[in-house]
């Protein structure tokens, strides 16, 4: 005897949908904290992420079906995860940051910038820091990091690429048949958008204005 099937509606799945989409965040955010803890403290942490929590942009993107406070709260994660594993050298720190940032990638294209960001971070751990700014001080302090300190900072770098774009790769299927003509597609119409901006109609300000700009 074949069971009646079950009529779900419009709005019960943006309800899940959104439901979802926020315990999510809040699992991100919590892990954020327990990083900018670590690296900052407790009270610094604390103040910022109520001043995080009560932003009303971030309050609003994070609680509709949209992927922008999504996108900020998994940069967030992964650059404060990064800057922790410099700091403690911790394997697992290095694993959630390139986690992260696959996600982060996957969500919007300009997470992209955490690939320069997480290099200038690694480069600024080792670039020798002169306590002194005295000219005499400067001369006698060695001006750049030698190559073999250079590639052990960049070592774990390397390791936070192939990471996140592992998970890019194998949490989206078009990249396992065709990822050339993906990224093609990715980067052209990112571009594309950045160029145009957006035609369709939003709502800003008290009034909808038709074509988005």
């Amino acid at each position: 005897m074949w069971r009646k099937a079950r009529t779900v509606t419009p709005l019960q799945i943006l309800t899940t949908a959104r439901t979802i989409l926020v315990l999510a965040q809040v699992l991100i955010l919590a892990l954020s904290f327990v990083y900018a803890r670590r690296l900052l403290g407790l009270l610094p942490a604390f103040l910022g992420f109520l001043l995080i929590a009560f932003d009303p942009f971030h309050i609003a993107l994070t609680r509709l079906l949209h992927l922008d406070g999504l996108l900020s709260n998994l940069v967030l994660v992964s650059l404060l995860a990064f800057i922790a594993y410099l700091r403690q050298r911790r394997r697992l720190d290095l694993v959630l940051s390139g986690l992260a940032a696959g996600l982060g990638w996957l969500t919007k294209t300009p997470a992209l910038f955490l690939i320069p960001a997480v290099g200038l971070l690694a480069l600024a751990e080792v670039w020798p820091r002169s306590p002194r700014d005295d000219l005499q001080h400067m001369v006698n302090v060695r001006l750049l990091p030698s190559r073999q300190e250079l590639w052990s900072q960049f070592q774990p770098v390397l390791a936070w690429h192939a990471l996140a774009a592992l998970v890019f790769t194998v949490l989206w299927p078009s990249m396992w048949v065709q990822p050339i003509q993906t990224l093609s597609n990715l980067f052209n119409g990112a571009l594309s958008v950045a160029e145009q901006g957006h035609n369709s109609a939003v709502f800003f300000n008290g009034q909808v204005i038709a074509d988005g700009n």
